[in-house]
């Protein structure tokens, strides 16, 4: 009867460990293993970590709406994490998202692009990674932050999100990829344009040719009637201007920094 009471005990604690440790097992595996995104459209896996608890089920539900149409037309594959801070450990916000991000997307799984809202900080932040540090040059970032300053500063924070999301998808990807096209039309539009403006040349020559030119006047002056007595060339004025051009390192990609894991890490943010 002793035995059986023992045994009995032991089944209960066994039974109260599992019922214990199980969220907690599931929570961590959620958190290191992104294979299950929030939502996917193509090669985008978008995550929604509202940690703050600032947004509403609207408002996420928006806030994949917006990005959707840019997130389908992105060639590339990527992770995108939209992040909220309640509590930032004492760390900055460039330590805390780097250290988050190193976290939640293991070694290996590198191209990922975070949008922070950092309520203790008090900042928006836009982190890269991989192929998000290729794309997005300083400016860029500067570009897309400013997107979000007015919103965030109205207390708007899903749409401060999707503001410095939908900017940087335009930089990245579409934007770019119109620019391109363009430049691409333009260099094999320059041999017909070259064409046109020949042939037009040409016209202009023979017509000038054919048109009745008027004698010169100087036929009626008698020969040695008039003669140049003196000739000369005044410099004034001489000038030499020297500018220097300054170099931008980031154009083709933005400036980086390691995490605390040695992991490569880009971005910028901005108070409010």
């Amino acid at each position: 009867m002793k035995k059986f009471s023992i045994n009995k005990i032991l089944f209960g604690v066994a039974i109260f460990l599992v019922m214990f440790l199980t969220p907690f097992a599931v929570q961590a595996e959620s958190a290191v293993n992104p294979s299950s995104s929030d939502t996917e459209f193509g090669n985008v896996r978008i995550y929604i970590h509202d940690n703050a608890n600032i947004l509403s089920s609207e408002d996420e539900a928006k806030l994949i709406k917006d990005v959707a149409p840019y997130c389908k037309k992105t060639k590339f594959n990527l992770n995108v994490l939209f992040l909220t801070v309640e509590d930032a450990q004492g760390k900055s916000t460039m330590t805390y998202t780097d250290d988050y991000m190193d976290q939640i997307f293991p070694v290996g799984i590198e191209d990922n692009i975070a949008f922070v809202i950092d309520m203790d900080n008090r900042k928006i932040y836009i982190n890269t990674m991989g192929i998000a540090i290729q794309k997005l040059n300083d400016n860029d970032i500067e570009r897309a932050l400013s997107k979000g300053d007015s919103p965030i500063k109205s207390g708007k924070y899903a749409e401060c999100l999707s503001k410095m999301a939908t900017e940087s998808f335009k930089l990245m990807g579409i934007s770019r990829g119109f620019i391109n096209k363009l430049i691409h039309g333009m260099i094999f539009s320059i041999p017909f344009a070259l064409l046109i403006a020949v042939g037009v040349s040409i016209i202009m020559v023979v017509k000038h040719n054919k048109a009745n030119v008027k004698e010169c006047g100087m036929k009626y002056l008698e020969k040695d009637s008039y003669q140049i007595i003196d000739k000369r060339e005044d410099y004034v004025r001489m000038y030499e201007t020297r500018t220097k051009i300054k170099s931008n390192s980031s154009s083709s990609g933005g400036s980086s920094h390691r995490s605390s894991s040695g992991r490569s890490h880009g971005g910028g943010g901005h108070s409010f």
